[in-house]
């Protein structure tokens, strides 16, 4: 291997942490805000926004090794990157899923919130998980993958 194209692999990484992480996390913040949920009817707006209190640092370590997978796959294993990709997916969705089981169940209910409000409350905040979900791991697969495509046209 040409030490120009380790040179370019090391880019690529770089781009996908500090780039991909940035845009990832601004699209994220976009479309699927913690702010959209509304309180429930009786519910102090701090001690909601204490409730729904962000993601934890894991989950930003989690989408960029996600995308270095990605990268990493396409520019290792040409064909059988797809393969390492879904099986990936198939391990984060088999891991997460008493999560996604049990998240709009847990609590039932909320002290000085009524049940209905309580209801639409829990509905908008497992609706914005689960689309912070999805799009997250698209993107950070997309990204990886467009990196990878571009490091290997300047091979």
């Amino acid at each position: 291997m040409q030490w120009r194209f380790v040179l370019k692999i090391i880019v690529g990484a770089i781009v996908i942490v500090f780039v991909g992480g940035f845009l990832v996390g601004l699209i994220l913040k976009r479309i699927a805000p913690w702010t959209g949920v509304r309180p429930p009817e009786g519910v102090p707006v701090e001690k909601w926004q204490e409730i729904l209190a962000g993601n934890p640092p894991a989950a930003k370590w989690l989408g960029i090794l996600e995308s270095l997978l990605a990268y990493g796959s396409i520019l290792a294993l040409e064909t059988n990157a797809s393969l390492v990709v879904a099986g990936w997916l198939a391990f984060k969705v088999a891991s997460k899923w008493e999560s996604w089981q049990n998240i709009s169940r847990v609590p039932e209910s909320l002290d000085g919130a009524s049940p209905v409000d309580f209801l639409r409350a829990r509905r908008q905040w497992s609706t914005t998980l689960y689309l912070r979900f999805l799009v997250g791991t698209l993107l950070n697969i997309m990204f990886g993958f467009l990196v990878a495509i571009v490091v290997r046209a300047f091979r």
